[in-house]
């Protein structure tokens, strides 16, 4: 055992020794460093998902602004989105027009019961109901004009019209007649007193004339 130990030792120095044959030292194969292993780049996150990202911001934005807008003409705003309450109300609001009636005598608008009185009719051709108001019809007559007015009931929307009370035309509103009887000449004016906000203002009167038959 103790001549094993010195040779172990020998065959350990020879071992980390270069070989040597003659006069050359031949060195061991050098063993090739290996390479650090490379990580993984980190994932990038896909362009569009960034694109969709802003888009959605735009569009949440672009919502709100609209949302105002709307909230501005009369429409009100649930948890299920939009509800329109009183869109119409907002931008179609009533329209009171005077209608001429079938088989009223040209002029138009002149057409009667057959008793001396004028008919006259309403008509809402605006988009919502019209509450009610009155009517005014005023006649010309020699001595001044002569004004006659007569309640007008609520009318719904898309052309609801009433005819009105019966209106006693003055007798002197054919005058004067020199020698025929002359044409007699009114006006008819809807909502006078302005009680319903309506789409268009203007178109609220209209002249007429009943011819009187001979």
């Amino acid at each position: 055992m103790r001549r094993i130990a010195p040779l172990v030792a020998v065959l350990s120095v020879l071992m980390a020794s270069p070989v040597v044959f003659g006069d050359r030292a031949v060195a061991e194969p050098r063993k090739e460093k290996e390479a650090p292993k490379k990580e993984p780049p980190p994932k990038e996150v896909p362009k569009h998902h960034s694109s969709n990202h802003e888009l959605l911001e735009a569009v949440l934005a672009g919502q709100k602004t609209i949302l105002n807008k709307l909230a501005d003409l009369g429409l009100k705003i649930d948890n299920l989105g939009i509800k329109v309450v009183d869109f119409e109300a907002a931008c179609l609001p009533p329209d009171l027009v005077p209608v001429a009636q079938a088989g009223s005598f040209p002029p138009n608008f002149c057409q009667t019961d057959g008793s001396g009185n004028l008919l006259v009719r309403v008509m809402n051709q605006g988009r919502t109901d019209a509450d009610a108001s009155t009517a005014r019809v005023t006649f010309g007559t020699p001595a001044g004009p002569v004004v006659v007015e007569v309640p007008t009931p609520a009318l719904a929307g898309n052309g609801g019209f009433a005819d009105l009370t019966p209106i006693p035309i003055p007798a002197e509103c054919f005058l004067p007649a020199n020698p025929f009887p002359s044409a007699c000449n009114f006006q008819i004016v809807v909502d006078v007193a302005g009680v319903v906000a309506e789409n268009d203002e203007g178109n609220n009167f209209a002249l007429g004339a009943c011819v009187p038959v001979l």
